[in-house]
């Protein structure tokens, strides 16, 4: 089950009540900046069948890899692929997010970031569904600066570092009725 040790609730979002084109068009109104390889993946994207409401968090890769109060060393700062990432955040009970996550984040309004402005966030997510790419979305608390979204490659062997930030979904508890006698 997930360790809520080192949750940090980014936001509640809903999956599949918008096509791609939609989800292109409104992040287009909304005056996001948007790179080519990223609106070619959201046209290209499946989405989620049904509506469904998703609690997204945010985690740092130090986060998945060291216990809490663990100080880490220059040295131990670049080692994890993207792929052990991804097996680490399974391994604490996280789910990974399907590509439709990026744009529907991009296009929220509220959204806890913590003490900034401003930050990037990696969608973890398989890449092999976007053809190796993944999505990173930059969220802005300033209504002046509009969210972007990019869309990149990203290998399983590349380093990446600790404090990286990395957004999964956090499975809701079930509700189960009460036995009955």
């Amino acid at each position: 089950m997930f360790s809520d040790h080192f949750s940090h609730h980014l936001a509640t979002i809903t999956l599949g009540i918008h096509s791609p084109e939609e989800l292109l068009r409104l992040m287009k109104s909304a005056g996001q900046e948007i790179n080519a390889e990223a609106e070619e993946a959201i046209l290209h994207m499946a989405i989620a069948s049904e509506p469904r409401e998703v609690d997204l968090i945010a985690v740092t890769v130090k986060d998945l890899f060291l216990p809490i109060g663990t100080h880490f060393t220059f040295a131990q700062a670049e080692v994890r692929s993207f792929g052990r990432i991804l097996d680490k955040a399974l391994s604490h009970g996280l789910e990974h997010c399907i590509p439709e996550v990026g744009p529907v984040l991009s296009l929220v309004s509220h959204f806890n970031c913590g003490n900034v402005l401003h930050d990037w966030f990696r969608i973890g997510m398989d890449p092999e569904l976007l053809k190796g790419s993944t999505f990173s979305v930059h969220l802005d608390k300033d209504p002046k600066f509009p969210n972007s979204v990019i869309c990149s490659q990203t290998t399983h062997d590349g380093e990446w570092g600790f404090r990286k930030q990395m957004v999964f979904i956090r499975p809701r508890q079930s509700k189960v009725d009460p036995p009955t006698e």
